[in-house]
């Protein structure tokens, strides 16, 4: 294949952005029923257990695990899909296959190998980040690990399998899996066996819901799976490919997790050990339409972007950059404001009642608010790491994210005493704008077409005015209109609720608790409501194009029906 490569033609450019688009949309419906589903999970457990040491220190050693998994999810996901690409390229599907099969045949050793060392010498692969004050929440952590060390290996290996799929445009199995049968079968679990087991039904669901991942994959790749020989073949070009790319990964990967570690050890200091519990918990609530779009963006995305680069096609590449960023701004500027007015009412719906104090709960808000001010950042991160990959530049990123870990540990270790912590959510916010300034700065190297960024971040600079403006006005709206609403709805109607729903709800239900869900429910769909309704006129009046597409495709969708 020569290095010239004819530019796509724009029936093709358009009949690529329609996939991404589709891919996108279901993608991000997936994803949105996996982050429902384990979001409903916390608010359970928030209720059942609260910041108590068994939520502690369950909290703490689940963030351990998902952390092992992301960390070689972060190895192989940049990585895997340009080494196959390259190898189908150039020397076509059966070496293609070789590669894959070597490939899984040394992951699973590796990764065998640390999930029987996490389950042979528990105590010693917690004890230097875990300080829990409590002797029976470090003893709980050291069992729980046992417990879960198996989802390690599950969902690692998954990986792979994910990867694969979306090789051949098999997004929404991919998505399927990733999203919602792993969180679907522990909240079976939590749902129906609690009163018999207690936490570890939720355990157990989490295992059983990695492996339920794992052999869902395979049963999506029984085809390719006739080809799967156990056998081992380190020499190869897509190998030494896949290394080298991983190499400068595996040094940030590294940071990274050390970064996470030593924040794990100040989280079980703080406030007793809740901090353990109330920081992911705040953080799942951001993470919701973080994973909904711009992740879910990401994965349909890269697939295109490796084949634009390798065909330098830079006027599609620049394409999809304009679009992602005007996207980003659009839908997070307004949470982001949203958020932090109303965080307190989001966190006492999500997580009040129950075992989840009013301490909990304003500490909880607090967090929420410092982790929404980076919302733009977040999303931005996610969508510049995806042109950085499909150039093949790893090198970039990592040493960013060194840089930029480095200095959330830094900032950790000189306020985490005065702060407490919001320090958490602070330093985590303040690093990825660092991180994010940098990236923007480095892609210029990457792709210098200056006659491209140009018209690129003119547009995208007239777009962000418009959305600042806009949702500036909602902003002010949804300040004022609040303890309005709150003002008519209490305490009228939670006096007419206690009445309806105590003789109907069981006794070991707490009537107040459901009474002041409500109540915080309608509060905020009336509020939040009228704030979006402010905001989608005030792009529509002002012209945003993206938002305008959005309703052109909803309008051509209804009218197929």
């Amino acid at each position: 294949m020569s290095d010239e490569m004819t530019p796509a033609t724009p029936t093709e450019a358009s009949a690529d952005n329609s996939k991404i688009a589709k891919a996108t949309a279901g993608i991000s419906v997936l994803t949105a029923a996996g982050f429902a589903t384990g979001l409903i999970i916390k608010m359970i457990l928030s209720r059942l257990l609260g910041t108590t040491v068994t939520a502690n220190a369950y909290n703490h050693v689940y963030r351990l695990t998902q952390d092992i998994f992301r960390s070689w999810d972060k190895l192989v996901r940049p990585t895997f899909l340009p080494a196959l690409a390259l190898e189908r390229e150039r020397v076509g599907h059966e070496n293609a296959r070789q590669f894959t099969n070597s490939f899984i045949n040394v992951q699973v050793l590796l990764l065998g190998l640390l999930t029987a060392l996490l389950m042979i010498f528990p105590r010693l692969s917690l004890q230097y980040f875990t300080k829990f004050q409590q002797v029976e929440a470090t003893s709980l952590a050291t069992r729980f690990l046992v417990c879960l060390a198996p989802a390690v290996l599950f969902l690692s290996l998954a990986v792979t399998g994910y990867m694969l799929l979306n090789s051949y445009k098999r997004f929404h199995l991919a998505a399927f899996g990733d999203h919602v049968f792993v969180k679907l079968v522990p909240l079976v679990a939590l749902v129906m066996l609690w009163y018999f087991f207690g936490i570890y039904a939720l355990i157990a669901g989490v295992v059983f819901g990695t492996a339920a991942k794992l052999v869902l994959y395979g049963w999506g790749l029984r085809r390719e799976l006739k080809h799967y020989r156990l056998r081992v073949q380190l020499v190869s070009p897509a190998m030494k490919k896949m290394l080298l790319l991983m190499l400068p990964l595996a040094v940030g990967v590294v940071v990274s997790f050390v970064r996470n570690r030593f924040e794990d050890n100040l989280l079980t200091q703080v406030q007793g050990g809740s901090a353990a519990t109330i920081v992911p918990y705040s953080k799942a609530l951001v993470d919701v339409p973080i994973q909904l779009f711009p992740v879910a963006m990401s994965i349909a995305v890269f697939p295109f972007l490796s084949d634009y680069f390798l065909r330098k096609q830079h006027k599609e590449l620049f394409a999809v950059l304009g679009k992602g960023l005007r996207i980003i701004f659009l839908v997070f500027l307004p949470l982001t404001v949203g958020l932090m007015i109303l965080a307190r009412p989001v966190i006492d719906v999500a997580f009040g009642g129950g075992k989840f104090t009013a301490q909990a709960v304003t500490l909880t808000a607090r967090s929420l608010q410092f982790y929404a001010v980076g919302y733009v950042v977040f999303g931005l991160e996610i969508l510049l790491l995806q042109f950085f990959y499909a150039a093949h530049n790893t090198l970039a990123p990592t040493l960013t994210g060194i840089v930029t870990s480095t200095l959330q540990i830094a900032v950790l270790y000189l306020t985490v005493g005065r702060f407490g912590i919001i320090t958490f959510t602070m330093a985590y916010s303040a690093s990825k704008a660092v991180k994010v300034a940098i990236l923007l700065v480095l892609l210029v190297g990457v792709y210098p077409h200056i006659s491209l960024w140009l018209p690129m971040l003119k547009r995208t600079g007239v777009a962000l005015l418009k959305v600042a403006v806009t949702t500036a006005v909602m902003g002010a709206v949804v300040y004022l209109l609040s303890p309005v609403v709150e003002g008519w709805l209490r305490p009228g109607l939670d006096n007419f609720l206690l009445q309806v729903l105590e003789p109907l709800l069981p006794q070991k239900w707490s009537v107040t608790d459901a009474v002041r869900m409500i109540v915080g429910m309608i509060h905020l769909a009336v509020v939040a409501g009228v704030g979006a309704l402010v905001f989608a006129v005030g792009v529509h009046v002002l012209g945003v194009e993206e938002w305008r597409q959005a309703l052109d495709w909803v309008k051509r969708k209804l009218k197929r029906r």
